[in-house]
């Protein structure tokens, strides 16, 4: 996530067939480290809170995963083509 004083990197890594390992960066221009009224509090507050909300929607869907009717790769919405088109090059790839 790129925001205007801050980015956040999101590492998620497979650690099993039903697992995933994830773990946040958040970089700081030194400048605004630098600042007497630095605190990442809010950045991290805010991001504690959707992410916990994008996890649970992760969890539903990699228990979902085993369906039939995620053979094909799922199902996207319209705003979703390149991750559509990414899931088919994978599959296209592994099988």
């Amino acid at each position: 996530n790129l925001l205007h004083d801050h980015v956040v990197i999101h590492w998620l890594v497979p650690d099993g067939p039903g697992r995933t390992r994830i773990t946040c960066d958040w970089l700081f221009d030194p400048a605004v480290m630098a600042r007497e009224d630095f605190d990442p509090m809010d950045a991290v507050e805010i991001f504690d809170i959707v992410n916990k909300q994008d996890w649970e929607v992760c969890q539903w869907t990699q228990l979902s995963m085993g369906s039939r009717a995620y053979k094909s790769g799922g199902v996207y919405v319209p705003v979703e083509q390149h991750i559509r088109a990414f899931a088919d090059f994978v599959l296209e790839r592994v099988g």
